[in-house]
């Protein structure tokens, strides 16, 4: 166990030198609000019973709840899709949805076939924390460290975890307790973390360093959890359900239908009559039958849809009638339509990309909609950067400064409407340098127009002129080719030179020969370089000769 804690030794000193820690050393300030602050607290309202049932609570544990039952909702699963299968998409270079990036060759391969493609395996389960940070806005990722780096993740289940921090702000550790009970303070933590306190079974107390939190922030900055996607679709989503079962527990109770028996008693008296009511109800809705004691016995005899009625009649006049009833229908939707438009707003999916109505396109929502995409950006910003610090534990272990190395964590962009719109904005600078560049210099355009620099528009204008005299100095040998080649050319033209105006027979002859020189040029170009690809294929053929020259020999 030595070499581990040499390990833990170096990732812990790296992680006090870290600027986020080592920044909390100069606040002053308070980061929370007083319990009964009437800025951020939620008290009592005096509502009813029913009003405490709608009533959102703040509390983490039926937040978690609330995420749970939301998921369970056939709609809302639907969008936590959307969301991870478009954050996730593969480039269709690299053909992965996340990657590291540096000018560092070996830390580039380090970080990505070592780490993420072959440890972590990280593209067979970025779906799953993607669509997990969206519906709980916090995931924990427990980090197994030896020797030879980060060998591994345990993803921790986001209810049974708390982070634990003091009141500036400063991270103390993390705690997982499998019971639910996270009464501990943080000073209490610090002591298990330092080996001066006690700890039990249940629970499992991290230093800062072993677990990456991956937090969506959003609705409070001084929070230390992240808040869900679907945060802000609780308050709208209690109310479809009820409103919904509601819907459903009328239709089922009041939407059978009735039969009304208008029986004619005639004179006879309230007693008798309801005596004669009495025996007509029987003859429709009860059978005789004989019980195992062999007594006379009624059994329910519900008229069957098949079965017809029959009514005496006298001198054509109608006394006994039958009519059916029509029951209350609960045909307005307008309460349903509304609480789902407000749900779908908060959830940011349009209800007729998940096939409730109208039709969809078959591009991405990412493509259409704006305000989605960069709901998306918000959440690859966050797994970028968990990944990213995974990835300086990694160096750390090693006993590689991870500030001394430059690299970054990349994922596909999942719209390209950003892109196209970067690319009408070049165009219309283009076109506007394009206009003023009969009145304002280039360099002059290049800082104004373009946002370049001085040091870099000069750099521009530099390159831009070095280019002209190549060219010109290209051209110049071209010509001279031709006069050496052709001397009988050169007193043929009018102009200075005789090579500035050349026309007629003569001036078409040169034109021929000048682009006779240019694509025996370019042949030229084209031979030397298949012969550069063609040069190592020889080699390693001459190579393949020999070693098997050798192997006959030994033989």
């Amino acid at each position: 166990m030595g070499f581990i804690q040499d390990v833990a030794s170096r990732v812990r000193g790296w992680f006090k030198t870290d600027n986020s820690v080592v920044s909390r050393e100069t606040q002053r300030g308070q980061r929370q609000l007083p319990a009964a602050s009437p800025y951020g607290a939620y008290g009592q309202t005096g509502m009813d019973a029913l009003g405490d049932l709608l009533n959102i609570e703040q509390d983490l544990m039926a937040r978690y709840v609330d995420y749970e039952e939301m998921d369970d909702y056939p709609e809302i699963s639907a969008a936590l899709d959307v969301y991870a299968d478009d954050a996730t998409v593969p480039d269709m270079y690299k053909d992965k949805a996340i990657w590291v990036t540096s000018k560092d060759k070996v830390i580039e391969g380090m970080l990505n076939e070592e780490l993420l493609d072959g440890r972590l395996q990280i593209e067979e389960d970025i779906y799953a924390i993607v669509r997990t940070l969206a519906k709980y806005g916090s995931v924990y990722a427990e980090l197994l460290v030896e020797k030879s780096g980060v060998v591994g993740v345990t993803f921790l289940p986001t209810p049974t975890v708390r982070r634990v921090e003091r009141p500036d702000g400063t991270l103390v550790g993390y705690v997982q307790d499998m019971r639910g009970r996270f009464g501990y303070s943080w000073k209490e933590i610090e002591s298990i973390i330092a080996g001066e306190g006690k700890s039990n079974e249940q629970l499992t107390v991290f230093e800062p360093w072993e677990v990456v939190h991956f937090r969506l922030r959003g609705k409070s900055l001084t929070s230390p959890y992240g808040h869900s996607i679907l945060d802000a679709a609780r308050w709208p989503f209690r109310r479809l359900v009820m409103a919904e079962d509601a819907a459903l527990v009328h239709k089922l109770t009041k939407a059978p239908g009735r039969l009304a028996f208008y029986v004619d008693v005639g004179d006879l008296p309230p007693a008798q009559a309801m005596a004669y009511l009495n025996e007509v109800k029987k003859g429709y809705k009860k059978k005789k039958f004989m019980n195992a004691s062999g007594k006379m016995d009624f059994r329910r005899n519900p008229i069957a849809p098949d079965e017809d009625i029959f009514i005496p009649m006298r001198g054509g006049q109608e006394s006994t009638r039958i009519e059916t009833m029509s029951t209350a229908d609960w045909q307005s939707t307008e309460l349903l339509d509304y609480l789902r438009g407000k749900l779908f707003s908060a959830i940011k999916v349009p209800r007729a990309h998940i096939g409730l109505s109208g039709e969809s396109s078959r591009a991405s929502l990412a493509q259409e909609d704006v305000r989605f995409a960069r709901t998306l950006l918000r959440l690859q910003r966050e797994i970028k950067n968990g990944v990213k610090r995974i990835c300086r534990v990694h160096l750390a272990a090693k006993g590689i400064d991870p500030d001394s190395v430059g690299f970054d964590v990349r994922m596909t962009i999942p719209s390209t409407l950003f892109e196209l719109a970067q690319i009408e904005l070049r165009n219309a600078q283009a076109d506007n340098a394009s206009r003023l560049s009969e009145f304002f210099p280039k360099e002059w355009i290049l800082q104004n127009v373009f946002d370049f620099s001085e040091a870099a528009a000069s750099g521009v204008a530099r390159d831009k002129r070095q280019e002209l005299r190549i060219d010109q100095r290209s051209e110049a040998e071209v010509q001279a080719s031709i006069m050496r080649d052709y001397p009988e050319l050169a007193g043929q033209s009018g102009a200075p030179g005789g090579m500035g105006e050349s026309t007629g027979e003569n001036g078409r002859e040169l034109r021929e020969i000048q682009k006779s020189q240019n694509e025996l040029k370019e042949t030229l170009d084209l031979a030397r370089t298949s012969l550069d690809v063609v040069k190592p294929i020889v080699q390693d053929i001459r190579k393949e000769v020999r070693r098997a020259n050798l192997t006959k020999k030994v033989v």
